[in-house]
């Protein structure tokens, strides 16, 4: 049994093959099949044959801004990922169990902090969040299937991006807009994604054989725990979080064209600060009061992406369409819309079956309550809030990314991707100058 999506840094491969139906995963395993050392010899074909399935790889992002931002710079980030999948089918007979397990190593500078400015769109996906520390756990979680595979129960130590607004098509990219799932989703305690978690679990019935329901609850507590994830106990609960999404999942033709489309939604009972009242219905950032506490928060979502040409078997293996549009409730959500869309192909036309090409096209709309605050703010010639999102330099608006990707297979195991990021308003204001971004990542599966 294989963890249904790749998240930010897993390394996965493009020429990862589909190894289960659509009915039971819609994804395959964060790692792909190459391994740099083989089949470590004879062990990892004999463990998973036992029900072990064990990923190791090796991350790296470089980048820098030869043109724009604040100031230019480059920077390095890494990361060090361990995957263990166990199939308790085979291990001890327990019918369609399994646990799935994720342990990471960060490190690096952010680019797109230290100099371009912008905490919007992270230059490098597999900056932040990880701690200071040896190893981080993202997730770690059992799944059963029940009824035949037609109904999927997930619980544990679960980032909810792992199952909601999910696609491996998104971490084919470098920057952080998509991967792991499209902003403002990842923004707030109540859907965490890589490499943040919470405890709770959801439900997967499929009704059909391409299509499914699937419904989360989940505990929203800021703290994440702690800096290593190992902190279950972590006080902090704010709310719980209820994700919802249908989806359809059609493969067309001969060629088997598969297809994802799929609506969700998101509800968190959590308090969250208006970005512009009072509790008297005035700006807080003329009066000097506190923010008046908004209930709870939504957010909305319409995803798909599209097989119109087959180049393999792979699930990527082929000319992939892609886009989707993001809503967020404007009184607590700094980002309130996000529309994007891309294309994804294989090299087989260049003779290389096994690379991949990508574009992507990203628009952000910023809340217009946050951009009224900080007008405000500007005006008085104090700091900036930020609604969240790091450091605001002026009043923030809206911000485009434009971003190219060519990943070659290099080796067995070793996949090259240099990547170019061109960013139209950085940190969604025009006083930070439009910014080029240059840079490759490196991923070793061993």
């Amino acid at each position: 049994m294989a963890a249904p999506n790749a998240g930010p840094g897993s390394g996965i491969s493009p020429s990862v093959e589909v190894s289960t139906p659509p009915t039971t995963r819609l994804f395959s395993a964060p790692f792909g099949a190459d391994h740099l050392l083989g089949d470590w010899g004879g062990l990892q074909p004999w463990l998973r044959n036992h029900g072990v399935n064990l990923g190791l790889a090796w991350l790296t992002e470089t980048a820098g801004n030869p043109v724009g931002g604040r100031r230019q710079g480059l920077t390095t980030s890494g990361q060090v990922g361990l995957e263990i999948d166990l199939d308790w089918e085979k291990i001890a007979g327990l019918r369609g169990l399994a646990t799935h397990t994720m342990i990471v190593n960060g490190n690096g500078r952010s680019l797109s902090q230290d100099y371009i400015g912008d905490d919007i769109n992270q230059v490098q996906q597999i900056y932040g969040s990880r701690g200071n520390v040896v190893a981080r756990l993202v997730y770690m979680y059992a799944e059963q299937e029940l009824a035949n595979r037609r109904v999927i129960l997930a619980g544990g130590w679960l980032p909810v991006g792992t199952y909601f607004a999910a696609s491996p098509i998104y971490c084919s990219f470098v920057s952080v807009l998509n991967c792991g799932n499209p902003h403002p989703l990842p923004n707030y305690p109540g859907e965490p994604d890589w490499p943040n978690a919470t405890l709770g679990g959801q439900v997967r019935v499929l009704p059909s054989h391409d299509t499914y329901v699937q419904l989360g609850a989940f505990d929203v507590n800021p703290r994440f725990g702690g800096i290593s994830g190992w902190a279950w106990a972590q006080p902090g609960s704010t709310g719980i979080s209820v994700p919802a999404e249908a989806g359809w999942s059609p493969s067309f033709g001969r060629s088997k064209l598969l297809g994802h489309y799929k609506v969700g939604f998101d509800y968190d009972s959590s308090p969250y600060a208006d970005l512009f009242q009072d509790g008297h219905g005035a700006p807080y950032a003329l009066s000097g009061a506190d923010p008046v506490m908004r209930r709870s928060r939504r957010e909305y979502y319409v995803l798909f992406d599209q097989m119109v040409h087959r180049d393999g078997d792979g699930l990527l293996a082929g000319l992939i369409l892609f886009g989707g549009y993001v809503h967020a409730d404007t009184d607590v959500s700094p980002i309130s819309d996000h529309v994007f869309a891309g294309i994804l192909g294989t090299g087989t036309f260049l003779g290389r079956p096994k690379d991949q090409l990508g574009f992507q096209w990203h628009w952000i709309n910023m809340s217009q309550r946050l951009t009224r605050t900080q007008e405000l703010q500007d005006a008085a010639a104090v700091p900036l809030a930020g609604g969240g999102l790091g450091t605001a330099y002026a009043p923030q608006g809206r911000e485009q990314v434009f971003e190219w990707i060519y990943t070659a297979a290099a080796f067995r195991g070793i996949a090259l991707s240099p990547d170019i990021q061109y960013m139209v308003r950085p940190g969604a204001t025009s006083r930070i100058p439009d910014a080029l971004a240059l840079g490759v990542q490196t991923s070793l599966h061993f």
